[in-house]
């Protein structure tokens, strides 16, 4: 599978945190009139995901200064304990 998707995969995950605490997140930001624009990506590939692997990622908040929030995600093969990947 092509790294790349990697991001595509923390966006869902992102939208699924929101979804989760109750409020998905573009309901959130129009009712605040707030934005979230990206300002860095980061991600490390441990292992290779072969296409038709399934996945699970977990996300989180790592940190919450004034006016940003880091997301923090980990890549699991199908409910296997060891982290394939990451990001944030």
């Amino acid at each position: 599978m092509f790294n790349g998707n990697y991001v595509r995969y923390f966006e869902t995950a992102e939208e699924e945190l929101y979804r989760s605490a109750g409020t998905p997140r573009q309901e959130l930001l129009d009712r605040r009139q707030l934005a979230f624009p990206r300002v860095e990506t980061w991600a490390r590939f441990r292992k290779r995901t072969l296409l038709g692997d399934l996945i699970a990622v977990t996300t989180w908040i790592e940190k919450r200064p004034e006016k940003a929030l880091l997301f923090c995600f980990e890549v699991r093969r199908n409910e296997e304990p060891e982290v394939i990947g990451e990001g944030s």
